[in-house]
C-alpha cells in the first residue's frame, strides 16, 4: 500500500495535510467501516461518536488526545491510497495499481480561533467502491482487543489483518512469508531483521487478544491455519440489526 499526503478545503484555501500515523487514525477507521456495516449506509456521523469510541477505548479521554484525533482524521480523510498486488491469472502474472481512497466526501465544522483555523470532522462518505467492499468483506472485531492494543500501530493492523484472513484460510493452512509479511506491514522498516522481530513481538499480544488465532511462527514466516472470526457469525448479525 501507498499512501499520499493531500489536502483539505478550510473555507479560504487549501491547507496540506500530514500522512496519517500511529493508533488513532487506524481505531477511527474501524469505527467508521463498523458503522457503515452497522447502518447500511456510507455517510457515517464522525464528530461525537468517534471522541465517544476513542474514550472508550482509553485513547480520547483529554483535550490534547481529542486535538490529536482531529488531525488525525482531517489528515486520514485527506490521503490518498492506492494498493499495489500481483496476480496470477492464465499462468501469466500481472500487476494491478487500485486506487483505494476509503473517502470521497469529507465535512468539518470551522473553527476560528484568532490564530489560524481549525477544522473538527463531522461527516465523511465513504466511496463506493470502499463500501461496497466493506459490505462483502467486513469482519467485526472486539472492542476490549482493541483496547488491549492501543498501545501498537503494528499490534493493531495484525489483529485487523488476521481477523479478516483467518476465518477464510482452507483446510490445510498457508504459510505467508517474511518477505510477503514485510511488504504488506514493513514499510516503516528499512532493516528486514528488526521488522521480523518486531512483527513476532507484537504477534504475542494480538494472539493474546485473539484466543481463537491459530497462528504459529515457522521457518521463514507464519502458518495460518483456519480459524473462527473474533466475534461468532451469529453475534455479527446481532450487532448488525441493532439500531
Amino acid at each position: 500500500m501507498q499512501i499520499e499526503a493531500g489536502k483539505t478545503f478550510d473555507g479560504q484555501g487549501w491547507q496540506t495535510q500530514p500522512i496519517p500515523y500511529g493508533t488513532i487514525p487506524r481505531l477511527a477507521l474501524i469505527h467508521i467501516t463498523s458503522e457503515a456495516v452497522r447502518t447500511q449506509c456510507p455517510v457515517i456521523d464522525v464528530g461525537d461518536s468517534v471522541y465517544a469510541f476513542l474514550e472508550a477505548l482509553g485513547v480520547g479521554n483529554n483535550q490534547a488526545a481529542r486535538n490529536r484525533a482531529r488531525k488525525q482524521m482531517t489528515a486520514l480523510a485527506a490521503c490518498h491510497m492506492r494498493l499495489g498486488r500481483l496476480v496470477d491469472r492464465d499462468g501469466k502474472k500481472f500487476a494491478q495499481t487500485v486506487d483505494a481512497k476509503p473517502f470521497q466526501q469529507f465535512e468539518a465544522w470551522i473553527s476560528d480561533t484568532g490564530s489560524q483555523t481549525a477544522l473538527w470532522p463531522t461527516s465523511v462518505e465513504l466511496s463506493a467502491p470502499f463500501f461496497e467492499a466493506i459490505l462483502r468483506t467486513a469482519v467485526p472485531l472486539r472492542h476490549e482487543a482493541l483496547a488491549q492494543l492501543t498501545s501498537s500501530a503494528l499490534a493493531l493492523d495484525i489483529y485487523s489483518w488476521l481477523a479478516h484472513r483467518l476465518c477464510r484460510v482452507r483446510r490445510g493452512g498457508v504459510t505467508i512469508s517474511w518477505a510477503a509479511l514485510a511488504e504488506q506491514f514493513g514499510q516503516e522498516y528499512n532493516n528486514r531483521k528488526y521488522f521480523k522481530r518486531e512483527f513476532a513481538k507484537q504477534l504475542k499480544p494480538v494472539l493474546a487478544a485473539y484466543p481463537e488465532a491459530r497462528v504459529t511462527i515457522v521457518t521463514g514466516g507464519i502458518q495460518l491455519d483456519a480459524s473462527p472470526p473474533p466475534i461468532p457469525k451469529t453475534a455479527a448479525r446481532r450487532l448488525r440489526r441493532m439500531p
